[in-house]
């Protein structure tokens, strides 16, 4: 069953077009779900979306750092897209949580 195969972070960071060392990055801090396997660390296939949210969140906080440090405010504009940026990025991590608790 495709769900159920082990990806090493090679494999992962091959799917999501991402430098292994995000994924190894981004699963020390527990944003990438995974499990060890004697000193080993694979990846379900299955949590694929998963690990895409989490690459999501990244992007978002990127975004957010940019908008942050960017020109002032002409109109609103720039604090409403960091009010938007932030909405979105705690989606992304409810997202997360309930789908590590289903």
């Amino acid at each position: 069953m495709e769900s159920d195969r082990l990806l090493t972070a090679a494999d992962v960071a091959e799917l999501l077009s991402v430098p292994v060392s995000w994924v190894r990055e981004h699963t020390r801090s527990g944003r990438i779900p995974h499990g060890q396997l004697g000193h080993y660390v694979r990846y379900r296939h299955g949590d694929n979306d998963l690990v895409r949210a989490a690459r999501q969140h990244d992007f978002l906080r990127q975004a957010r750092a940019h908008l942050v440090q960017g020109s002032p405010d002409k109109g609103g504009h720039r604090a409403n897209a960091i009010r938007l940026v932030n909405q979105a990025i705690d989606e992304v991590q409810e997202g997360i949580r309930w789908d590590r608790r289903h």
